[in-house]
């Protein structure tokens, strides 16, 4: 049950980040708001855990949580928050919905034919809401960037899942934060890059919301659902952020909404239910990374 919380939980916030993030960036600039937003999150995450007695990673775990804080926080958040400079919200989630498909090839995971069903299906849901509306701005580079950034996230999830063995959540979480988000900060901030902008309310808002739910709360609640659920049923939940990113991009900025679009979303529902309850073979552990 507290599995089913979690999917449901970064699903939904994380379905609305794509707004947030969409506002901040008119003020941050990616790298800025990367070292912002995960750097705070970072320390909050550090201070829980430590109120809530979990043990820092061993010695032998730390290159894992550096690298893949380097690579899911750094690399997977500069590219993403990069695309919605020329994207939509809700173009942007749609895009980076290929994150299901791409963990199974990444972590080489054997799949039954109804979960391979079930993830075309997604996949097609996810097209009929990317369809363009007349006049919608499309960047080629944009969407390049939020399917790269599918990789570096892919590659992180699993190299994590492979090697790192604590359940201390918050404090990993916590430290992959920082090790993300700490070299952007040291990028940006001296030369002055972190904004490209004067700071506005609805900015420092978005950036409140990204850092203390979408990043201190859901990450914690991702690297959880990491440990006890196969990784291409963990990444369904961007299915449903396509759905939650639509609809907010439609309702708070006013982005196209259509026929269409709902035609994908109850497609997108039909793919992950298969996706969800689709037998599957077990799981091989990974070693030595991915």
């Amino acid at each position: 049950m507290l599995a089913w919380i979690a999917f449901a939980f970064i699903a939904l916030v994380w379905g609305t980040t794509f707004a947030g993030i969409a506002v901040a960036v008119k003020v941050f600039t990616p790298l800025g708001l990367v070292g912002v937003r995960f750097v705070a999150a970072g320390l909050l995450a550090i201070g829980i855990g430590r109120l809530r007695g979990e043990k820092p990673p061993a010695r032998g775990e730390w290159s894992t949580v550096l690298m893949t804080g380097l690579v899911m926080i750094l690399c997977t958040y500069t590219l993403m928050f990069w695309a919605e400079l020329t994207l939509s919200s809700g173009l942007t989630a749609v895009l980076t919905a290929t994150l299901p498909v791409m963990l199974v090839l990444m972590g080489r995971e054997k799949l039954t034919w109804p979960a391979w069903l079930g993830l075309a299906l997604g996949f097609t849901g996810v097209a009929l809401v990317a369809g363009l509306s007349a006049g919608e701005a499309f960047s080629v580079g944009g969407a390049l960037a939020a399917l790269g950034s599918n990789v570096f996230w892919s590659f992180g999830s699993l190299l994590g899942r492979a090697r790192y063995r604590s359940s201390a959540t918050f404090t990993r979480s916590g430290w992959q934060m920082l090790a993300g988000g700490l070299p952007a900060l040291l990028i940006t901030a001296p030369t002055g890059r972190i904004l490209h902008g004067a700071l506005t309310r609805e900015a420092a808002g978005a950036t409140a919301y990204l850092t203390l739910v979408g990043s201190l709360m859901a990450f914690s609640a991702y690297l959880y659902l990491l440990e006890v659920w196969p990784a291409s049923r963990v990444g369904t939940y961007t299915y449903l952020n396509a759905i939650v990113a639509v609809s907010v991009g439609a309702w708070w900025l006013h982005e196209p909404f259509t026929l269409r679009m709902g035609l994908g979303v109850l497609t997108i529902l039909a793919g992950v239910a298969l996706v969800e309850y689709a037998p599957r073979s077990p799981v091989p552990v990974l070693e030595g990374g991915v």
